[in-house]
């Protein structure tokens, strides 16, 4: 870890501790039930979601910080968290849980999994307890593809959730400190680690899964948080018989490790009960040639049933991928005006291919895509009807836009 990321990290943990001291008196630490976590907007000192709120709009109401004295503003408390010691292949963990806050007291992870409560009242952070989940660190930083580390924990009645990069989930005491139960969701065996933080919808703890360079086949899956049993998994590369699966065009198999990892926590829309998430790339990685075709649900968002965990839409950014363009950014969803006096309900999300998406919500219909970065060299631009490449051409097997793609190279 760097000494820019480790200030970072420990300056985020001050920063929120303040912001929870702003949002003024504080009750003691209640149950956090589905009604709270679909009117997390309604407390504006509290943190319920890791990005909010279920939209992902990851935006505060707190109007003690403003544009006038952000400029005096200073650390107010430091805690030194450890959790960034090496294992397996890697030298070290990193620090990238997003905290909750929930009524002055935080909940933030380390690089291993270890939850941390902390009492941030008074303007000074406290530790309360901390939750070692004991993972074997040479084993699991073996098995690991891309780092040590874990992106944060969610609330649910009086449990706090969290993931391992060992693949478990974990329900710990939220006043005590103690784990209620765990079980294991992903099998490190097969290269399957989990890195992002849970999504809580309907008493479901909803997990997503990363791995895609190490030839896993990926999915997202729900636990029910009250029985501990598994609800639904759907998988991201499709299965024989399944949609999606003539994507994927090769003779060598490439499909049943195809990559489609789920590293980053999604959104979900309960007004039509849709979780939306976004996919990574396909494997093996970088190789396009040895997959021709799209590869689905690879580099795609995708919106999901949130009972049953069927696919109900998909749209595909990159097709036949052969940068690392991961489409797993958060989707932000917002309603704006549309023609007609009709309203849009959009899913926003910014691209590792450079470009920034909008995409209808209720039926994955491609809007608008704007590049965001300054330039683009992959692509001479999307098609303004579908948001494919220009030079995409879903006729063929390996198409223009893979065979142009070993030409140019990435701008990131």
């Amino acid at each position: 870890m760097t000494r820019l990321n480790w200030v970072k990290s420990h300056m985020l943990a001050a920063a929120v501790a303040s912001a929870a001291t702003f949002a003024g008196s504080f009750a003691l630490a209640d149950d956090v039930s589905q009604d709270r976590l679909l009117n997390a907007d309604k407390e504006a000192g509290n943190w319920l979601h890791h990005h909010k709120n279920y939209s992902a709009t990851r935006f505060s109401s707190l109007a003690d910080i403003n544009k006038d004295n952000v400029k005096n503003l200073k650390v107010a408390w430091t805690m030194h968290l450890g959790g960034v010691e090496g294992g397996g292949i890697w030298s070290h963990g990193g620090l990238e849980g997003t905290p909750i806050v929930e009524n002055g007291f935080m909940y933030v992870t380390d690089g291993w999994g270890s939850v941390y409560k902390i009492d941030a009242h008074g303007g000074k952070g406290v530790l309360l307890w901390k939750m070692d989940p004991k993972t074997d660190h040479d084993w699991a930083g073996a098995v690991a593809c891309c780092g040590v580390d874990n992106r944060g924990v969610a609330l649910w009645g009086n449990l706090v959730v969290s993931h391992t990069l060992d693949g478990r989930l974990i329900a710990t005491n939220k006043e005590t400190g103690q784990v209620a139960w765990q079980r294991q969701v992903a099998d490190p065996d097969k290269g399957e680690v989990i890195t992002g933080a849970p999504l809580i919808v309907k008493d479901m703890a909803i997990t997503g899964v990363a791995g895609a360079e190490y030839g896993i086949r990926g999915w997202i899956a729900a636990t029910d948080l009250k029985s501990q049993k598994e609800v639904w998994r759907t998988h991201t590369i499709p299965g024989k018989d399944e949609a999606g699966h003539e994507t994927w065009k090769d003779d060598k198999d490439a499909k049943a490790s195809g990559g489609g990892s789920t590293w980053v926590t999604g959104s979900f829309d309960p007004s039509t009960n849709t979780i939306v998430w976004g996919v990574g790339n396909p494997g093996p990685d970088w190789d396009n040639e040895y997959r021709p075709g799209d590869n689905l649900y690879t580099d795609s968002s995708l919106g999901l049933d949130a009972d049953t965990g069927k696919i109900k839409w998909h749209y595909q950014h990159t097709p036949n991928d052969p940068y690392d363009y991961d489409s797993v950014a958060e989707n932000v969803l917002v309603d704006v005006p549309g023609p007609n006096n009709t309203t849009q309900k959009l899913a926003l999300e910014a691209d590792r291919n450079g470009f920034a998406y909008a995409i209808d919500r209720n039926s994955g219909k491609f809007i608008w895509g704007l590049p965001f970065v300054k330039k683009v060299t992959w692509t001479k631009g999307l098609d303004p009807e579908s948001g494919k490449p220009v030079e995409y051409d879903r006729s063929r097997a390996c198409s223009a836009t893979t065979r142009r793609s070993r030409q140019a190279g990435p701008t990131r």
